[in-house]
């Protein structure tokens, strides 16, 4: 049944569905064990299925997290808004008058869009955050310019609009970063929860066992008379510590394997920390090309300004010499007039 419901899941799936599914499947195969292995008196074929599942559930949840990208990111790119957006920074239609204000309202409507198709599927936020925020800083470099170029804005406000879409950057990587902060919490509550349930399930089999023995060790005073009876009662008591020793054996094998499952989650943990570590240096990346455009920007603006100056210059210059090439040959003509 695990093995038909997770292992075979289609994939992608939301997170929180696919971690339902695998909580409900997990108890479930853990009760069947509990219930029909009745000589796993040391819990080593229960913890054995265990240890099986956590690892096959790390494996799958990683698989899912990539299809779930991908999926986001194919999501994006069939929107038709999206495709509108693009062909008209392509086509330069946004480099105009107005034209950052309408570039804004229709990154907006792709937005929104986009939301809310993912959102209909059972995708959470934080899901479809990452493939926004990487779409976002694709098109800096593009809204950069369509600011500098719109001549509505004074350069007071092309200033505020740069330094407001670097701060909605910045609140975006964080954003992400504490909802996944967020999640992890949360698998290790729910984790601990879990654990927590099967280990008093266990203790409860541990307590039953230690009764029938100390009902032995009762039954056995009672009957010393009984040489039979009572070399029955201690061949069955040696069993009995014989099996408390082995379950303190397993035990020792538990925590091992508590570390080692520690030590993966340790690891994830630094795969995240690099994760969100590259996710900062392409943003500064982003940053850097952004600010090496606008400085690019700002000198052919200054340049084309300097042209416009000269070009006005030259056509005032002329202007006046005309003027006074009129008014020679007026003077001229009204002397020899």
């Amino acid at each position: 049944m695990f093995q038909e419901q997770l292992v075979d899941q289609k994939m992608p799936v939301p997170y929180k569905q696919l971690e339902d599914l695998f909580q409900r499947v997990h108890l479930v195969a853990l009760q069947y064990i509990q219930n029909n292995a009745v000589l796993d008196t040391k819990h080593s074929v229960e913890k054995d299925v265990q240890s099986f599942m956590e690892m096959l559930w790390v494996k799958r949840k990683s698989e899912n997290e990539q299809h779930i990208i991908k999926y986001c990111e194919a999501s994006l790119d069939a929107l038709q808004l999206k495709i509108t957006l693009i062909d008209g920074i392509q086509a330069q239609s946004y480099e105009v008058v107005g034209g950052h204000k309408k570039f804004k309202h229709d990154l907006e409507r792709v937005g929104q869009q986009y939301t809310l198709e993912l959102k209909d599927k059972g995708y959470a936020d934080r899901e479809a955050a990452i493939i926004w925020s990487t779409f976002m800083q694709t098109l800096g470099e593009a809204e950069m310019k369509i600011i500098q170029l719109d001549e509505s804005l004074t350069e007071e406000e092309k200033k505020r609009e740069k330094e407001e879409n670097k701060q909605e950057m910045q609140r975006m990587v964080h954003t992400i970063e504490e909802q996944n902060k967020q999640l992890l919490e949360e698998q290790r509550e729910s984790y601990e929860a879990q654990q927590k349930e099967i280990e008093n399930k266990r203790d409860e089999q541990d307590r039953e066992h230690q009764e029938k023995m100390t009902q032995l060790l009762q039954k056995l005073a009672e009957l010393e008379t009984d040489v039979n009876e009572s070399l029955f009662l201690k061949q069955r008591i040696l069993l009995l510590e014989d099996e408390d020793k082995e379950r303190r054996r397993e035990e020792q094998l538990r925590e091992e394997e508590q570390r080692r499952r520690d030590e993966n989650e340790r690891k994830r943990d630094e795969d995240m920390r690099e994760w969100r570590k590259d996710e900062k240096q392409r943003f500064e990346r982003t940053q850097k090309d952004t600010r090496d455009m606008m400085q690019s920007i700002q000198l052919k603006s200054d340049e084309k300004d300097e042209e416009l100056r000269r070009l006005k210059e030259d056509k005032e210059r002329k202007k006046k010499r005309k003027e006074k090439s009129g008014i020679f040959w007026k003077s001229y003509a009204w002397i020899w007039g």
